[in-house]
């Protein structure tokens, strides 16, 4: 235990008693206490009406928002109605009409389509029956949905209007009907002011608060408030507006709701502030005495000497519990330093060692107690490089190495990763350095018996890619050869065939005849595709010489020569302007061809035939895609389009070799892109392809 020294005279000092000066201390606490007390009432007001403000401002945003969604919703299944096809079909709007039905029963909105003229006239109206006389659109006072929409181009959410048919005030949500840019008619949905009315029934609100809903001119849509609401004067309002129509949530919070607590406050503070200051005074003279008892015995202690205030007496015993953890805390290091797992050392500024760890000793092969030597006796032949950078750690710089070579006295070569952290003292000064290493060099042996790998592998990859282009090169002409030296015999067949019909076809039978059909039909065929194998093994020669591609240009030119080939076909055209692409011009000329004709065949059932070409952008990519109403193929079926050979449909009904789909990937795949398709039986096909810029 320690023990602090008594005060002689010699080191007494003068100054004021504990005991007066803990008694001036009380009484003038008061003081402080009451202005305090003061501030904090006013505080506890403020933060009242702030909360309540808070409040106010959390109900009107959750009504706003809630607000927002139920517009959002219904403009969003008017937009729905906008963009179905039975709109610009006027011999269909009695289907239209239903559809309508359908959003009225769901949403309980009526539906208005009407007309961009002026006046703007009603075309049908859920209220009434469809084909039934109405009158024109009415035109409300401030912001009217209809013809802001039919001007914009955009859903509008208009003010509050008497309906011509309900007579009931109400509020409108319109959405133009675009086409080609422009608003050919407008839908509006009806929302009665008692619907909103009700939503606003539903809020939780505090007692004499009220809440409104206002259009942009400040007329009432719907209103909730207290019975003598009117009468009384608001000190607070809270506006809150929404993000999909012009309109405003409206929170106000009376005065009368701030009364009450502020006389509560009054009469719980005077309270306090007596029974405060009493409780303070004496509860402090009696503290007073017993602190003053305990720090002069503090100051005068004695072994044996209590004096009755624990903390006091604990304070003696942390004395000393302090000195042992400090103890204790030296061991832990050491402990910690030793059994690290990792090559740990801490030296002093001469590079003595303070703690090393078994790690450090196992890596170096030391032996026995090495604290208190010196690091360069124990490694003599450490060079002055590395004794440079232990000076520099001493001067308080921190440094680091991922790999260094390190050559032993004995010449063993090694690998070392390392840092070099210098520590201070308690007055800040550097009391040494503290090193980190690891012997990494299993680590670079196998990273360089990894990079021979490497090296073999690239070499072995060059090799393999060499023997690949050389048998697609063999393969190529391997089938432009078997391709033209089956011509001869094909035509020989065929020839001598239709020759032996002609001249010997009264030796021969009906079943003979017919045999030598099917000899000529078939040798055609197999000419065919003679042929289609020639276009393919084609399709890919030459060297690819990528250029700025006006894709629509070549599809217009295409589509020309096509309609010029059958004159008799109706088909309506659709190309994009602009479309561009980067690629080979002779080899997307024959991808375009390709997938232009299959879109000219297959959509020959269809009426009308509609075939477009566009782009449309997927995952940041910028496909072309050509688009039919024709046949259309099973998605079951779709991992046999593009193998060469493969139909999905019956040559009876379309005509074809299997080989066009099978050109169009090769040449995408050259070019590094993609090729992807969709199809429908019955609803057209769409083929896209991206090619990389």
């Amino acid at each position: 235990m320690h023990i602090l020294p008594r005060k002689t005279k010699a080191t007494a000092k003068k100054g004021i008693h504990l005991a007066s000066f803990l008694g001036r201390l009380i009484w003038l606490s008061v003081l402080p206490l009451i202005v305090l007390s003061l501030w904090l009432a006013v505080d506890a007001l403020r933060s009242r009406q702030a909360q309540d403000r808070r409040q106010a401002g959390i109900i009107a945003g959750n009504f706003a928002t809630d607000l927002d969604q139920y517009l959002a919703a219904r403009t969003g299944a008017l937009q729905m109605l906008a963009n179905s096809p039975l709109i610009d079909d006027e011999a269909r709007w009695g289907e239209l009409y239903r559809e309508a039905q359908s959003f009225n029963g769901f949403f309980g909105s009526h539906v208005i389509l009407a007309g961009v003229g002026q006046p703007m006239r009603m075309l049908f109206n859920t209220r009434r029956p469809f084909g039934r006389e109405l009158p024109p659109l009415p035109v409300p006072k401030g912001r009217a949905a209809a013809p802001l929409a039919a001007a914009t181009g955009k859903a509008v959410v208009g003010d509050l209007f008497t309906g011509p048919v309900s007579k009931t005030p109400l509020c409108s949500i319109a959405v133009p009907v675009v086409r080609e840019g422009k608003a050919r008619y407008v839908l509006l949905t009806i929302l009665e002011s008692s619907q909103l009315q009700q939503r606003i029934d539903q809020r939780l609100l505090p007692a004499g608060w009220a809440i409104s809903l206002l259009d942009s001119q400040g007329h009432v849509i719907a209103q909730r408030n207290s019975p003598r609401h009117q009468e009384v004067r608001a000190v607070d309002r809270v506006e809150v507006p929404s993000t999909v129509a012009p309109w405003k949530v409206l929170v106000e919070i009376p005065a009368a709701t701030y009364q009450p607590p502020l006389v509560k406050l009054a009469i719980m503070l005077a309270l306090g502030l007596v029974a405060s200051t009493l409780v303070g005074v004496l509860c402090g003279s009696l503290a007073a005495r017993r602190v003053g008892r305990g720090v002069r015995s503090l100051v005068h202690w004695e072994p044996e000497a209590t004096c009755g205030i624990v903390e006091i007496e604990e304070a003696h015993e942390l004395l000393e519990h302090a000195t042992a953890a400090r103890r204790e805390s030296e061991e832990r290091q050491e402990l910690f330093i030793r059994h690290a797992p990792a090559a740990l050392a801490m030296f002093d500024a001469q590079m003595r060692y303070l703690h090393v760890s078994q790690r450090w000793l196992r890596d170096y092969g030391l032996e026995g107690d090495v604290v208190g030597r010196s690091h360069y006796e124990i490694f003599p032949e450490i060079p002055e490089h590395w004794r440079e950078l232990h000076r520099r750690g001493l001067n308080g710089e921190v440094l680091r190495s991922e790999g260094d070579r390190f050559v032993r006295a004995d010449g063993a070569a090694h690998w070392i990763k390392w840092e070099i952290r210098p520590w201070r003292k308690a007055d800040g000064d550097i009391g040494g350095i503290v090193i980190f290493s690891e012997d990494i060099t299993g680590l670079k042996q196998a990273q360089e018996e990894i990079q021979a790998l490497n090296e073999d592998l690239e070499i072995r990859v060059e090799q393999r890619t060499a023997e690949l282009k050389a048998a697609n090169q063999e393969l190529d002409a391997f089938a432009y050869a078997v391709s033209h030296d089956l011509r001869a015999p094909l035509r020989a067949m065929i020839g001598f065939s239709q020759a032996l019909r002609e001249d010997c076809a009264a030796q021969l039978s009906d079943e003979g005849l017919d045999y030598l059909l099917e000899i000529s039909t078939a040798g055609y065929r197999m000419g065919e595709l003679v042929d289609g194998l020639l276009v393919l093994s084609r399709s890919l020669r030459g060297t690819l010489e990528r250029r700025p591609i006006d894709v629509s240009a070549v599809a217009e030119r295409l589509v020309r020569e096509l309609e010029r080939a059958e004159p008799e076909r109706q088909v309506q055209w659709q190309v994009e302007a602009g479309l561009e692409v980067s690629g080979d011009e002779r080899m997307i000329e024959v991808v375009l061809t390709n997938l232009l004709s299959n879109a000219w065949k297959y959509s020959a059932g269809a009426e009308p035939a509609r075939i477009t070409v566009r782009s449309e952008k997927r995952d940041d990519k910028r496909f072309i895609c050509v688009e039919d109403n024709g046949a259309g193929f099973d998605m079951r079926h779709s991992s046999r389009l593009f193998k060469p050979f493969q139909r999905l449909h019956r040559q009876d009904e379309f005509p074809g070799l299997g080989i066009g789909l099978a050109t169009v990937q090769r040449i995408i795949n050259r070019h590094g892109g993609a090729m992807e398709a969709e199809g429908e039986p019955g609803n057209g096909a769409s083929f896209r392809f991206w090619l990389p810029n």
